[in-house]
């Protein structure tokens, strides 16, 4: 799967033949297949599959897309750019982020589009939407970055510029380093600094160190869009929408950040004797944000991290729980105020710290997102209970092999 590179069919002939692959192996398979097709009565119709709608799903893309998206840093209030302010912006930034739509890596999460909106037309498509006459050019940065120099002359003539950095995984490899292919590095740290008005828009698929971060006024990350990220990419830029992702991971601020720095045995792992490296996850409990917390370890974007183009307050937090047994379900209550001139959109979150050895600091166990109107507020209640099957106050028993909520003082924040 996807491509029968590995299971074809001269493969499986001659892995039967030298007896490296028994039939009843493929019967085994088979059987669990076919016993859900003829659940599901696959053969008991005919095949006919109906027309995709393009537009109501892309306009599902759209959304999703704008509402993902996470406004990382804006510290001189640049975004969102005046749609009518400039004559003309320039997207600037290797062929793969600034010229095509950036869709997902390869494997089974590749596919075929049915159309594809690139950065250029669908900023030309946002920009006269809201009535702008501002024209839109594209500079394409070589590989190679040999055309460097000529990308920085464009820079310095437009009157805003849009940078487009990323990275695509991919099922089957690993990243080398925590960096932006190409040496993207050093292609967006070459073009801040020329113009006032700029962006630095990042299309990625996982965190990556961002070693120019201090010299850019604006970041918005879109990770990898897909068929809508021209049109999802001008909204925000332009401030259609109002930027409310959280960033669901954590950026680290340099490479010695990183959970596998000095430590070989967890990436790319050691040779033992086997003749094949093998990891192993010594980080026990500390992962993701929670590695970054148990190691007292600034990140350079926190998980949980996205800013907004208006301003929001979280006032009157309350916590109650209707029995003091601990069983019954637990309530944090809040207000939140949108304190800003314009609508948006803002994401509560519960974090608990578990009285147990061993447990990293905090724990997200419950989030809300509320979306206000300027000046409105409205009042706010997460339920945690602690006995859903996500566990959010529980710990692994191997006495008990079952997850336990412990006695003890819970912190919440």
């Amino acid at each position: 799967m996807p491509n029968a590179k590995w299971l074809n069919e001269t493969n499986i002939k001659v892995a039967l033949a030298d007896q490296s692959l028994a039939e009843a192996t493929i019967d085994r398979a088979l059987i669990r297949r076919l016993t859900q097709m003829f659940k599901f009565n696959v053969f008991g119709r005919e095949y006919n599959p109906g027309a995709i709608d393009a537009k109501a799903n892309g306009a599902r893309a759209r959304r999703i897309g704008e509402e993902s998206a996470v406004l990382l840093k804006n510290d001189k209030g640049l975004l969102p750019l005046n749609p009518t302010a400039h004559d003309k912006v320039l997207i600037v930034g290797l062929a793969k982020f600034a010229q095509f739509a950036t869709q997902g890596g390869g494997g089974s999460s590749k596919v075929n589009p049915l159309y594809t909106v690139a950065p250029a037309e669908g900023m030309t498509d946002v920009l006269a939407d809201v009535g702008s006459s501002t024209t839109v050019d594209l500079f394409v940065v070589a590989d190679d970055l040999s055309n460097l120099n000529e990308a920085k002359d464009a820079v310095a003539a437009a009157d805003a510029v849009v940078i487009m950095a990323g990275l695509v995984a991919t099922e089957g490899a690993d990243m080398k380093t925590p960096h932006q292919p190409k040496d993207q590095d050093t292609m967006v740290d070459a073009l801040l600094g020329i113009n006032d008005h700029t962006v630095v828009v990042l299309k990625d698929s996982t965190p990556v160190v961002l070693p120019w971060i201090d010299q850019a006024d604006a970041v918005l990350e879109f990770w990898n869009q897909g068929v809508e990220d021209g049109h999802v990419v001008a909204d925000l830029v332009f401030g259609r929408v109002n930027p409310s992702g959280k960033v669901p991971t954590t950026y680290p601020a340099r490479d010695e950040d990183m959970i596998s720095y000095g430590h070989e045995e967890r990436y790319p792992g050691v040779n033992e004797g086997e003749g094949f490296p093998t990891i192993h996850y010594s980080e026990g409990l500390e992962m993701g944000y929670r590695w970054y917390q148990g190691q007292g370890v600034k990140p350079g974007f926190a998980f949980g991290h996205g800013l907004s183009y208006t301003t929001f307050d979280i006032s009157n937090v309350a916590v109650d729980q209707a029995s003091s047994d601990g069983h019954a379900p637990i309530n944090i209550s809040a207000t939140v105020t949108n304190t800003g001139d314009r609508e948006g959109a803002e994401v509560v979150q519960v974090y608990v710290g578990i009285p147990v050895d061993g447990q990293p600091p905090m724990r997200l166990v419950g989030f809300q997102k509320v979306n206000l109107q300027a000046g409105e507020h409205q009042d706010v209640v997460i339920t945690i209970d602690p006995f859903a099957t996500n566990h959010p106050l529980s710990v692994w028993d191997d006495a008990a092999h079952d997850f336990v909520v412990e006695a003890g003082d819970y912190q919440s924040t």
